[in-house]
């Protein structure tokens, strides 16, 4: 239960949340090799044309949602954004027409950090949106479970510093290859913008910060408040956003911040099921307002960085 790292873990942050605190003009760490802009990517048509931005869109109810994709629990390690990057990537080939497939957290953490940490291999470092865009642009997604016909490509999660820091099997890297055609493209975090990506059917990957506030507020409730004055910065945290809807009350009827006029909906990483999820579905609902909140340690907006992804174009 991943959840319970707040209590057990206190301040640790790499090992609460997983994703690294920094924006991307700040970290040349960050800085990958194939993330177009909104203007290139729409130019050369990777993107879905733009469509009239309804007063909501959540991927939960679109017939090609599948509900396994709420089934994922980081655990004990900071791999939140090979979750977040993982369940991107499934939600791709689900749009396309395949079958659920899930990749493979472990995988993609233990490869990121053979290119990104070659010397901390093994060690919980977290990592960046970056550190899996590029991964997977470069060396693919491998699967959790064996892929039909190619015996031995599977490589189940395990949340442990030695199971990550085991070399995965030859066999998983051929299949892993069929996942490459993706393509990340930096997302402006305007309101307006980011709800017509999620309209036309895009996910976005969003690293954001998070603040003690967020275990009372949201747990049980997925309801994420806007964190007070004074609040706790705990550390990085990666989501998918796959929603948003207009409204003054969150899903539950509880009212929403003053002023927030929506709310967003986010794939979370904190449970495999009913019984140990933190909040219904795996799901958190964060205000509008949420994202440009200063963060309490004046560092900036508590949304830090928003990727939008979308298969490669065949031709």
């Amino acid at each position: 239960m991943a959840h319970l790292l707040f209590r057990a873990r206190p301040g640790a942050h790499g090992e609460l949340h997983g994703g690294l605190l920094g924006r991307p003009q700040q970290d040349p760490r960050q800085q990958q090799l194939f993330r177009y802009d909104l203007a290139t990517a729409r130019a050369m048509g990777i993107l879905r044309a733009a469509v009239a931005v309804p007063p909501s869109w959540e991927a939960t109810k679109q017939p090609w949602w599948n509900p396994a994709l709420s089934a994922c629990d980081q655990g004990q390690l900071g791999a939140c954004v090979f979750f977040a990057g993982s369940r991107a990537r499934e939600v791709l080939s689900l749009q396309a027409g395949h079958a659920y497939q899930r990749r493979s957290e472990l995988w993609a953490y233990h490869e990121a950090q053979t290119k990104f940490a070659p010397t901390q291999v093994g060690q919980d470092t977290g990592g960046y949106g970056a550190w899996y865009e590029t991964t997977c642009a470069g060396r693919g997604a491998a699967f959790e479970a064996d892929l039909p016909g190619y015996p031995g490509s599977g490589w189940p999660y395990q949340d442990t510093t030695a199971a990550l820091a085991v070399n995965p099997p030859a066999a998983t890297f051929g299949p892993a290859l069929f996942n490459r055609n993706i393509v990340a493209v930096q997302a402006t975090t305007d309101q307006g913008t980011l709800k017509g990506l999620l309209a036309a059917g895009h996910c976005v990957m969003i690293g954001m910060t998070v603040c003690a506030s967020l275990e009372s507020g949201a747990q049980g409730t997925g309801n994420v408040p806007i964190p007070p004055a004074g609040d706790q910065v705990m550390g990085g945290h990666e989501n998918l956003r796959i929603g948003y809807v207009d409204g003054t009350t969150y899903p539950d009827g509880t009212a929403l911040p003053a002023g927030a006029g929506g709310y967003w909906v986010q794939l979370n990483s904190w449970g495999s099921g009913p019984a140990d999820w933190f909040s219904p579905n795996n799901l958190l609902y964060l205000p509008y307002t949420f994202d440009t909140t200063q963060a309490p340690d004046k560092s900036g907006p508590l949304l830090m960085d928003a990727t939008c992804f979308a298969l490669a174009p065949t031709s």
